[in-house]
């Protein structure tokens, strides 16, 4: 009985944790873009973004949240600066910010000391680490995203985008399956290899799965993201066969 109500609070708190997660991770992502669009006269309320309609698949996906930022007019102004400003503030500031702070915490003894504190913190480092690689490495070449906009507008080349993102994806990754699934299973104490590795594949799907499906489902992703996408479920599946948790609990 002890056992079952352990593992009924972990599956429910994985859900709770995968949504808010998200929220708390797209949320500041998208008021980054609208407040620097604010801060150069686009916008007469920072808090003005699209939320969505209040449907379940906007809830649990954030699929209708966008910045309502209007590029096109500071495009068509030759406002260049603050276009790439609004742009990169998404991924260059909150996301990068969100994942470094959440890194952070996941290092004071209070939040290790509280094991659901902790889950809870590192699903927000991998859906931020997530929204890095995405923005970084697989999406670099989609005009229509943060990357290409900010990229057009400061004259950057993608594939410099491209190696800051390799190098995110490299250091990123290491730490996660190295470190920190490791010490996810000790603070968590299932004593269960399948509920750990539902941690591990949970993960792994929204770091790498996740963008690669959408990207491959989409018609607008480009030859170049559709290669990498299809390489990132490669290494989805590599991953969850060499970090199985079967090996960390012997």
């Amino acid at each position: 009985m002890k056992n079952l109500t352990r593992y009924t609070v972990f599956v429910i708190a994985t859900f709770l944790f995968f949504i808010l997660s998200m929220w708390v991770s797209v949320l500041p992502h998208e008021y980054a873009h609208s407040f620097v669009a604010w801060m150069y006269g686009y916008k007469s309320n920072p808090f003005n973004i699209h939320y969505g309609e209040f449907t379940w698949q906007n809830i649990i996906f954030i699929h209708g949240i966008n910045e309502n930022v209007n590029y096109s007019l500071m495009n068509s102004r030759g406002d260049y600066f603050a276009m790439g400003l609004a742009a990169f503030a998404g991924p260059g500031i909150a996301t990068v910010f969100i994942y470094a702070l959440s890194l952070f915490l996941l290092h004071f003894q209070s939040i290790k000391r509280h094991p659901y504190w902790f889950y809870f913190f590192c699903w927000v480092s991998v859906m931020n680490l997530a929204e890095l690689i995405s923005y970084s490495v697989v999406r670099i070449f989609v005009a229509q995203d943060d990357s290409g906009i900010f990229e057009y507008a400061w004259g950057i080349s993608p594939w410099i985008v491209f190696c800051i993102g390799i190098m995110i994806l490299y250091f990123g990754t290491k730490y996660l399956y190295n470190t920190l699934l490791k010490e996810i299973y000790l603070r968590l104490e299932l004593k269960s290899v399948l509920a750990n590795a539902l941690i591990l594949i949970f993960f792994t799907f929204v770091l790498f799965g996740h963008v690669a499906v959408r990207i491959l489902l989409s018609t607008g992703g480009g030859i170049f993201a559709n290669v990498v996408s299809a390489i990132f479920c490669i290494i989805a599946i590599v991953l969850v066969i060499v970090y199985w948790p079967a090996r960390y609990m012997k």
